[in-house]
């Protein structure tokens, strides 16, 4: 999703959500950074979990789907 130029859209009102999703991602990869976190268990809920497991591999952080 982040090079592929896909966007995100909210059903409710057709709003343009993708920079929340983004940075979202990109606030847990600085946490993750932080602790020296490894590997990463996320729950797949939504495309945001899209977004942090494609964030979190590219920066060598093992993402682990578990739910």
């Amino acid at each position: 999703m982040l090079n592929k130029g896909l966007r995100t859209i909210a059903p409710e009102n057709g709003e343009d959500v993708t920079r929340f999703h983004v940075d979202g991602a990109k606030y847990t990869l600085e946490n993750a950074e932080i602790v020296g976190a490894r590997r990463a268990y996320l729950k797949p809920s939504c495309d945001r979990e899209d977004v942090t497991c494609e964030e979190l591999t590219r920066a060598g952080i093992r993402v682990i789907r578990v739910g």
